[in-house]
């Protein structure tokens, strides 16, 4: 299995015990504390999405595709963080799951900088190969093409 794959692996993971969630946010008794499942619905979204990059097959994923979805994930997970910190006094949010989200929000934030990096290398090289296939601009000189002289040598 490829570390991007174990990091989907590991990213669905992480949407299964925050479905868990609403029983707690139901108990907290605050409208407020509703407020977190457009967030969980978002991110069941991203996960979904990463799954099916990776596919069936459990095909490498894309690192310019990994490092979009990522970046969302990311930031989603940031603004889950700070909603949990606000709140979870109030919809009686358990420490460890708080702190496990923090766990988790660190393995993809640095599987998004891998994916990342690895993405802008690869467009470097791409654009390196470019320029290298192009002909070169020597400028003055020698134009047009040269053509064999015909019959025997």
């Amino acid at each position: 299995m490829s570390h991007f794959a174990k990091q989907v692996f590991l990213a669905g993971l992480l949407f299964l015990p925050l479905t868990g969630l609403a029983a707690a946010q139901d108990a907290g008794g605050g409208s407020s504390c509703q407020d977190i499942q457009p967030m969980l619905a978002e991110r069941q979204e991203l996960i979904a999405k990463l799954n099916s990059a990776v596919g069936t097959k459990k095909k490498q994923l894309d690192p310019k595709e990994a490092c979009a979805i990522f970046t969302k994930l990311s930031n989603q997970g940031s603004k889950m963080i700070k909603w949990f910190d606000e709140n979870k006094a109030w919809c009686q949010i358990p420490d460890d799951f708080v702190e496990n989200m923090r766990k988790d929000q660190g393995n993809i934030t640095n599987t998004r900088a891998q994916a990342c990096k690895v993405a802008a290398q690869m467009d470097a090289a791409r654009k390196n190969a470019q320029n290298n296939g192009a002909p070169p601009s020597w400028g003055g000189g020698v134009h047009g093409q040269y053509q064999m002289p015909k019959g025997a040598l």
